[in-house]
């Protein structure tokens, strides 16, 4: 595996070039030769494929032409980031699958037209971890909790204390509705799930009823010993 210094030429790389996979850890950007992965079957990788497998089927077939127009021109008036925190400009079947993919993980109604806004607010929680009941949102900061949307909320496995990176794959998505953040602190993780002198990476995302999204929030939080 080979380490890379980026420069002013190229400041970063992410992906794969030829036979080259171009990435990052705690240590830096690395770069490695390219392998096909083995994909363990899995109940959940089986609803993932299904899940995108029918939105691609819904844009072509359900929709529209009028409704796909109205996917392709906010697409086209947008940006979001990629993974080097590039601007870049979405497609309208980009945008319909990003929005419907993740209303369906939330278990809410599909959309077929673009929200106003596809950025929805996103979430600056304060996480904690408490010996009884496990990790929970104690503060949300300025975020509205009378937003439309909802909290889409994952977890990674159990981690020794000194790891500070994951990129998945996440545990089962839990959802909960913005209105109840008006009652804290609410339990994302209870602490049967939780091992001693670990930690734990959490994901959160905040998704419109619209179809609008959040950029994800990753944080981590440790679990010392019981009391």
């Amino acid at each position: 595996m080979a380490l890379l210094k980026l420069g002013p030429v190229v400041a970063g790389v992410s992906g794969s070039i030829g036979g080259t996979v171009f990435a990052r850890n705690r240590a830096g950007a690395y770069a490695r030769a390219r392998t096909k992965p083995i994909i363990p079957v899995s109940a959940r990788r089986d609803v993932v494929q299904a899940r995108l497998t029918s939105l691609v089927s819904w844009w072509h077939d359900t929709l529209t032409p009028a409704q796909r127009a109205l996917w392709d021109a906010k697409g086209a008036a947008s940006t979001l980031l990629n993974r080097l925190g590039e601007s870049y400009t979405p497609t309208g079947m980009n945008l319909y699958i990003r929005s419907n993919a993740l209303l369906h993980l939330a278990g809410t109604a599909l959309v077929t037209t673009p929200p106003v806004n596809i950025h929805a607010p996103a979430l600056a929680p304060v996480l904690a971890w408490t010996t009884a009941v496990g990790i929970q949102i104690s503060s949300i900061g300025l975020f509205l909790h009378t937003f439309s949307g909802c909290v889409i909320v994952r977890h990674s496995p159990l981690h020794a204390n000194g790891e500070n990176f994951w990129k998945g794959p996440w545990g089962e998505a839990t959802t909960f509705a913005c209105s109840t953040l008006s009652s804290l602190p609410k339990t994302i993780v209870a602490s049967a799930l939780l091992t001693a002198n670990s930690r734990s990476f959490i994901e959160l995302q905040v998704v419109g009823y619209d179809g609008s999204a959040s950029a994800k929030l990753i944080a981590h939080v440790d679990v010392g010993s019981p009391a």
